[in-house]
């Protein structure tokens, strides 16, 4: 269930992956960037998780659920995925602290790679092979189900953003910028490790946490909301 996953990294933190590189130089399509302090991402995603709770009620937003289900069931189907994303991500920092971002006054320096061209909506996108100081999260996997899922979510990272955070710099501060705060403070989340795997591991025993029979469970919520086009098969 593609899509799910792709409602789950709205909520959570999105992991820009962090590559670091025992060579000085940096790669060709590649930039140098501090990794996030935990203490800004905190914060930014506290103020991110307030906006989208009163932009799900948008009409802007809910006017395209509508199209394909009803609106509100399909919303409370995707929170019911994002609180227990949300739990795990407790879970997991629980168990190890804090997770991609960094508790140090001055992190060290991680290597991510460089997106030339983000489109927008409305057609139109912004250069920036030219930028060297521009930092960009990792393509979102397609989604199997229907576009209009994908829609939402982009709904509420525009509608989110349309007042600026004070925490992010002001070259960055429009309603087309994605929502991610590493994305959004030029910033990077270092990839999880062994340790981080372990605990995620544990966690989903602790929650008795079954991948299929989850995506399962989420795609008949979705289909009783509506989307009829989805099948949830095994």
């Amino acid at each position: 269930m593609d899509e799910i996953a792709y409602s789950r990294r709205k909520i959570k933190i999105l992991f820009i992956i962090g590559i670091t590189f025992l060579n000085a130089e940096v790669p060709a399509g590649y930039t140098s960037v501090k990794q996030c302090r935990c203490s800004d991402i905190d914060t930014c995603s506290e103020e991110l998780q307030k906006r989208t709770l009163k932009c799900k009620k948008e009409v802007q937003c809910t006017n395209i659920l509508n199209r394909i289900g009803n609106a509100e069931k399909i919303i409370a189907c995707l929170d019911k995925e994002n609180d227990f994303a949300l739990k795990m991500d407790t879970c997991v920092k629980n168990k190890i602290g804090s997770l991609g971002c960094s508790n140090e006054i001055n992190p060290q320096n991680l290597t991510i790679p460089l997106i030339p061209v983000i489109p927008h909506n409305d057609g139109s996108g912004i250069d920036l092979s030219n930028d060297d100081t521009f930092v960009a999260a990792p393509a979102v996997s397609q989604m199997q189900g229907p576009p209009e899922l994908g829609q939402f979510i982009m709904c509420l990272e525009e509608c989110s953003m349309v007042e600026p955070l004070n925490i992010i710099p002001k070259s960055h501060r429009s309603k087309r910028s994605p929502v991610s705060c590493a994305f959004l403070m030029k910033c990077a989340l270092a990839p999880p490790d062994e340790k981080v795997n372990i605990a995620f591991k544990e966690c989903e025993k602790e929650y008795n946490f079954n991948e299929k029979n989850r995506a399962k469970e989420s795609c008949e919520c979705l289909k009783n909301a509506g989307i009829t086009s989805l099948s949830c098969i095994n």
